[in-house]
């Protein structure tokens, strides 16, 4: 396969990341002869056992890596932004932080 052909390829392997049946790489599996045959592949064996060895390990690991980091950052937004409103209960380290500030604010009134 030429670098071209090869470049050709990330469009549909993204397409496929966004439905799979439930089993990791199972899109790439399932969907990949089909591809192969759509695209007139000329050694469709060796396309697919390259798609599916692509598919099945780094376009999940990159989709976990995003789902992962995602939630921790809207986690992150939600506890420090609305913790006041849920009443949800402080952190170890925000407790601290929240102490050495009223005890900043005591200090400060006293000078």
């Amino acid at each position: 396969m030429s670098k071209i052909e090869i470049i050709l390829m990330v469009p549909p392997a993204m397409i496929l990341g966004l439905e799979s049946p439930g089993i990791p790489g199972g899109g790439g599996f399932f969907m990949s002869p089909i591809i192969a045959v759509l695209l007139s592949v000329p050694d469709q064996a060796i396309f697919v056992t390259t798609f599916i060895t692509v598919y099945s390990g780094l376009i999940p690991m990159l989709c976990t890596a995003g789902n992962t980091t995602d939630d921790g950052i809207v986690g992150a937004f939600i506890q420090d932004r609305f913790a006041h409103f849920l009443n949800i209960v402080l952190t170890p380290a925000r407790q601290l932080q929240q102490e050495a500030k009223v005890q900043l604010e005591e200090v400060s009134q006293h000078v």
